[in-house]
């Protein structure tokens, strides 16, 4: 048996290499198929199947206070609402809240900037993990001077201390600080998100922070109770937030809760790999689909083999092993070159948009998923090459001669399917390229957004200035005004200035909103007050980043601490709040700092994306309000990045312990904003090209095919007077009418099916009609070309030669 099968392996790789265009095409296409599919479904695998690293992560919460008249429905949570859930609510075995903090870790070589989020100590025990080493927080420790204690994360163990053992009872200091270390994380483990921290610290409240409930900052995540549902927990809590806002109407009026299963917001982040799934679905379809096709060509053609064979004594078993063990092949090769594929995919996509795929577990080839997609592939070979055979053998050898002498009857029905996966092939490369056309149209547009600013030439420096070494406004103030003038006198910068929170830019600076009162108008109730994105700025901020004043003046240097308080707003509040009368000369006040007068009107940023609405803002001085958290911005005469290191040279020159947390061009900042939209728009683009490569293959394969199957009819056509153009028209006419169906069944499926990437589209309609008709317009012409060729061929035919035809 071992002998035949190894003979059968050979024979078959002989018969596959004398026909090396039909081998490498279903190769190819196979590949393509399988490498594409393994390496989407091993991401989603990762971010979306498997379950987040923790036990029983389907009792994981995720709370937020929620204000439905304000259109708030995920905002932060207060510290003092926190510990009255906490401490009021029955439906949770553990709570927790967190907030990212920075640090500066001196003490060892140049200042570090660490982002060490500060966790309560019972957040731990809620996610159900220990510590590898030493142990996590105790109780106490959530008392203010007691906090001094670090937990460190297993590969920040690694790489400064080379795994010591004896690392727990070191100190580390942080903000001037020593800190003692009192455990290590196991290693992968990872919170508050995928991305790796290098510690965590205690999470101590103030008493500023306990009382301030409008000050809503914390994330919290809890446990259920065993037995306890969601809609449960969410009733207990929706009415201990309805005591809460009875208690404190000021500032809790109108706030209640909002909680979700914290696996549910995998699917929320990461819709847009659901729609990268589906239309990698659709490539490996199409590849089947023209396996199929190529292999049922070549099986029909191999009727008299099967009929000769069948002759000299080979039975049905005989000839279907062989037929197996060629499909066999082809699907080895097919899926080996896939792996491959897969591999390099996977890695170029995690190097290149890893921000575009978070996982909370390794994103690697994942062998269950190679072995689905092999198995389809595997299957769709088998089905097109055997079946036929099982046909041809049902026949009489005299039938099979006959017929395999007269190639225009033969395998009618062969002709059939292949002219129907053809089509299929048509209708799913319209819905991909529609897709595609639909998130490029999108993309483009939304590059064509003006964010508000100019991002040329523009450096962006995050900086946290340490509390124990800055601890009032006057210090902080003093060293952010000596930082820009000696910024500004650096060769090649041509303004510098500061800001509390800079646009796009989501890990640097502190980025919230406070209530305003506007004098002079009816008081309204407290908790209801209109809100504003609060910032600090430099005089200079708004000259660097290339933001129009509309009316009125910017800040100067004469906007001190003891000049009278003022402030700049956007045009956007302008329309909300003052949109009948000049806001220039009103007084606004928010919580802290008194009133104010608005001595100006900036144009509107778009400060959360290119895609979010601006949203109202105010500007304050910075020299009349300190904000430790800032980020410097310059602008230079060249490229920007070449100038970081002068610029660190020159906060490192006033302080030598001031460490610098993040460095980077607005324009990198721009285009992260975009980056997940850009990732999907490439990658959709990518499947639909290779859909409608397979699809033009397909086409031109069929036709070829038909033109073979009708040589000796075409050469009587030629015989009897037809002319060359009536053989060429007649050939592409075929051509063009699969493709005509075809297109036109794909534009009413992806009407429907485009309305999937709702969610992804930037001022583009799921059903936009020029895109389609683009769309179907490109694919009539693909199927023009695909079939010119091979009607080329059949108008050179000479008569004599066809009607010797076999």
């Amino acid at each position: 048996m071992s002998s035949n099968l190894v003979g059968d392996v050979r024979y078959a790789v002989r018969t596959l290499t004398k026909q090396p265009m039909i081998a490498g095409a279903a190769v190819l296409a196979l590949a393509l198929g399988v490498g594409a599919n393994t390496a989407i479904f091993s991401a989603v695998n990762a971010v979306l199947i498997e379950s987040l690293p923790f036990p029983e992560p389907n009792r994981l919460a995720v709370l937020w206070e929620n204000n439905a008249e304000q259109g708030k429905e995920r905002e932060g949570v207060s510290a003092a609402t926190f510990l009255d859930w906490r401490r009021e609510s029955q439906s949770f075995s553990g709570m927790g809240a967190w907030m990212y903090w920075g640090y500066a870790l001196t003490g060892d070589g140049e200042p570090q900037h660490v982002t060490a989020p500060r966790v309560s100590p019972s957040l731990f025990n809620t996610l159900g993990i220990g510590a590898a080493l030493g142990r996590t927080f105790e109780s106490t420790e959530e008392a203010l001077g007691q906090d001094r204690v670090v937990v460190l994360s297993h590969e920040f163990w690694q790489r400064r201390y080379a795994g010591a053992p004896d690392v727990v009872g070191q100190q580390l200091v942080l903000d001037g600080i020593p800190h003692i270390v009192v455990g290590v994380m196991p290693a992968g483990f990872r919170f508050p998100d995928d991305d790796p921290v290098p510690m965590w610290t205690p999470l101590a409240f103030t008493r500023e922070e306990e009382s301030a409930r409008r000050r809503r900052s914390f994330n919290v995540i809890a446990r259920l109770e065993p037995g306890i549902t969601f809609e449960q927990a969410e009733s207990e809590l929706a009415a201990i937030a309805q005591g809460i806002s009875q208690q404190y109407p000021e500032s809790n009026a109108g706030w209640g809760v909002t909680i979700l299963p914290a696996t549910n917001l995998l699917f929320e982040d990461n819709r847009h790999l659901l729609i990268l799934l589906g239309a990698v679905g659709f490539v490996l379809l199409i590849a089947c689909a023209n396996v199929g096709s190529l292999l049922l060509a070549r099986a029909v053609n191999r009727r008299r083999e099967f009929a000769v064979r069948t002759a000299l004594g080979a039975g049905q078993g005989s000839i279907v092993r062989q037929l197996l063990v060629e499909s066999a092949v082809l699907t080895l090769a097919g899926t080996v070159a896939g792996v491959g594929l897969a591999i390099w995919a996977l890695d170029l996509i995690m190097a290149a948009y890893p921000e575009a795929i978070p996982s909370w577990n390794a994103v690697t080839l994942d062998l269950a998923v190679l072995a689905f997609v092999g198995g389809v592939a595997a299957v769709t070979t088998i089905l097109a090459g055997v079946v036929p055979a099982l046909q041809a053998s049902r026949l009489s050898v005299n039938e099979l001669l006959k017929e395999s002498a007269d190639k225009t009857s033969a395998g009618g029905r062969a002709r059939r399917l292949r002219s129907a996966l053809v089509t299929s092939e048509i209708v799913i490369a319209v819905v991909l390229l529609a897709g595609a056309g639909l998130m490029i149209n999108s993309f483009l547009r939304l590059q064509r957004v003006n964010p508000g600013f100019n991002a040329d030439n523009l450096l962006a420096v995050d900086i946290f200035l340490v509390d124990t070494r800055y601890p009032d406004a006057r210090q902080q103030i003093d060293f952010l005004t000596a930082l820009v003038e000696r910024v500004q006198a650096v060769p090649g910068v041509l303004a510098a200035g500061t800001v509390s929170a800079l646009p796009l830019n989501q890990s640097g600076g502190a980025d919230f909103d406070l209530p305003i009162t506007i004098e002079g108008r009816p008081s309204v109730e407290r908790g209801r007050e209109p809100e504003v994105d609060f910032r600090v700025a430099s005089e200079g901020y708004l000259r660097v980043m290339g933001i129009p004043l509309r009316q009125g003046r910017g800040f100067t240097d004469e906007d001190r601490a003891d000049a009278p308080r003022v402030a700049l707003i956007n045009r956007t509040t302008q329309r909300r709040h003052f949109p009948d009368v000049n806001p220039v000369g009103q007084r606004i006040a928010i919580p802290w700092g008194g009133s104010r007068e608005i001595v100006g009107v900036v144009d509107d940023v778009r400060h959360r994306g290119l895609d979010a609405e601006a949203r109202p803002e105010m500007y304050v001085p910075m020299r009349q309000e300190a904000f430790g958290a800032i980020s410097l911005v310059v602008r230079t005469t060249g490229d920007p990045l070449p100038m970081a290191e002068s610029i660190k040279a020159e906060i490192y020159q006033l302080d030598a312990l001031q460490p610098v947390f993040q460095v980077s061009t607005m324009r990198e900042l721009v285009s992260d904003s975009v980056a997940t939209r850009r990732f999907s728009m490439l990658l959709l683009a990518l499947f639909a090209g290779l859909a409608t490569v397979l699809a033009a293959i397909g086409v031109h394969a069929l036709v070829s095919y038909t033109v073979t199957q009708r040589t000796r009819e075409i050469g009587i056509r030629v015989a009897l007077g037809a002319a060359r153009g009536d053989v060429v028209r007649m050939v592409v006419r075929h051509g063009l009418l699969l493709a005509a169906v075809g297109v036109a069944i794909g534009v009413v499926v992806a009407l429907g099916v485009t309305r999937l990437l709702g969610s992804l589209l930037f001022e583009v309609e799921a059903n936009d009609p020029l895109t389609l008709s683009a769309v179907a317009a490109s694919f009539i012409a693909i199927a023009l070309t695909a079939s010119w060729l091979p009607a080329r061929h059949a108008a050179r035919v000479d008569p004599m030669e066809a009607l010797r035809y076999e």
